[in-house]
């Protein structure tokens, strides 16, 4: 990075990547800048990430953007029961306890207003107009938008010890990269740091991100049918859980749901790894949670 005057005006050119950042980047799939935004950048993203959620909530559409719910089948329930919430943007009205809750992924906001001016902010044009320092740095703007929420999440819920969900993922990823056959087919309802760094296929068991044959099967409650007429059959369930959920036993319980009696009777625990999570999600009210990885093989 170096700091440039043009017309009186001082602009931030990223020339080049550290050795750090570029390890990063080969290791994650991403790298961080310090400083390249501020906490008013990603409040006003999240404030308004809440303010979309809710008008579609209450009205059904909002623009052309594509709102995502929450698939997984209690979620709502667990929601309901979420108590207290996280201030935005210094906002004691606005509190994360609304329809945002039972909300997965949104797609579209790169032209909503302060996604916008973010991706094409001088400093983000800056950086994807750079030489050619990384061959895939195409479009980073868009995913550096969602990297900078993230990251400010990450940074407020984590604490000494605390492990991010998607480092845990990400530990999964690497191990089953290791371990399994480059052939196996993996089943899991938060596919995307796994599906990444385990260069294996993974089928996302939500059904974000798939096949319209899925969607529908999982729309209609017929997944177990699904996977019987698959030519390549989903072999192992990985997931992160909540230890207060039942752990393995509450992730069995999915995978049953969603492949039926037969395919669970002999469930194998093959890896597994505990962790520690400070934040909220899937309804629950942000503060320290015991947590773990599972990777299992159905039947």
């Amino acid at each position: 990075m170096h700091t440039a005057t043009t017309g009186g005006r001082m602009t931030t050119r990223a020339k080049v990547l550290t050795s750090e950042q570029r390890g990063s980047w080969e290791t994650n799939g991403c790298f961080r800048i310090e400083g390249f935004s501020d906490r008013a950048v990603c409040d006003a993203m999240l404030a308004r990430v809440v303010e979309i959620a809710r008008t579609v909530a209450d009205h059904g559409v909002f623009d052309d953007v594509i709102v995502m719910p929450e698939a997984q089948p209690d979620f709502a329930d667990r929601a309901g029961k979420q108590q207290g919430g996280a201030k935005i943007a210094g906002n004691a009205a606005s509190e994360h306890s609304g329809p945002e809750q039972l909300v997965a992924k949104i797609f579209r906001l790169a032209r909503d207003s302060v996604f916008h001016e973010f991706a094409t902010s001088e400093r983000v044009v800056d950086l994807v107009a750079a030489p050619r320092w990384i061959p895939r740095i195409a479009g980073v703007g868009v995913v550096l938008g969602a990297a900078v929420f993230f990251a400010g999440s990450v940074r407020d819920a984590l604490e000494p010890g605390a492990t991010a969900m998607l480092v845990a993922d990400r530990e999964a990823g690497i191990w089953i990269r290791n371990n399994l056959e480059g052939s196996a087919v993996l089943g899991s309802w938060d596919a995307g740091a796994l599906g990444y760094y385990s260069h294996r296929r993974v089928v996302s068991l939500d059904g974000e991100v798939g096949s319209v044959a899925f969607m529908r099967a999982l729309r209609a409650g017929k997944t177990s049918e699904w996977d019987k007429s698959e030519r390549v059959h989903v072999e192992y369930i990985v997931n992160h859980t909540f230890d207060e959920d039942g752990g393995s036993e509450k992730l069995r319980t999915l995978a049953r749901d969603c492949f039926g009696e037969e395919r669970t009777k002999r469930w194998t625990i093959l890896w597994t790894w505990d962790f520690i999570y400070r934040g909220g999600a899937n309804g629950k009210a942000p503060r320290t949670y015991g947590m773990a990885v599972w990777l299992a093989r159905l039947d």
